[in-house]
């Protein structure tokens, strides 16, 4: 007879702090086991560009910011959810000798022009092809 009508997905949001040392690293943190990319490599996450702040000199204290990039928004689907994606480029003027680690998850400088097997979730492998293709432009 007649279908249920499609039910609307809800809608989250998120930022990812995309932090780039002068070499072209990108400090990635591995997810928890548990919840979306579980295990997977990813970007700092923040809800908003201050709360990104907070996050850096937290993690990088001393390590001054030369440029914030901010990238065009993107939406990622999952099955039972929509992720609003604002990803953030903070160039920062030098390698901080030292990461402060949030939590208990590893952190990687990764560098997209020889990249290593880590498992990337599939929004930050996007966007980081997507910074090797637009520096040989």
């Amino acid at each position: 007879m007649f279908s249920k009508p499609k039910k609307e997905k809800p809608v989250k949001s998120t930022l990812l702090v995309m932090l780039c040392n002068p070499a072209g690293e990108y400090l990635l943190q591995q997810r928890p086991q548990k919840g979306i990319w579980g295990g997977l490599w990813s970007f700092p996450e923040a809800t908003d560009g201050a709360e990104a702040q907070q996050l850096i000199s937290q993690q990088l204290p001393g390590c001054p910011i030369a440029e914030e990039e901010w990238l065009t928004p993107f939406r990622h689907t999952f099955s039972h959810y929509h992720l609003d994606i604002q990803p953030v480029i903070y160039h920062l003027q030098n390698t901080p000798s030292s990461v402060q680690e949030s939590g208990k998850d590893p952190i990687h400088w990764y560098n997209p022009k020889s990249p290593s097997t880590l498992g990337l979730a599939a929004p930050v492998k996007m966007l980081l092809e997507s910074q090797q293709t637009e520096s040989f432009i």
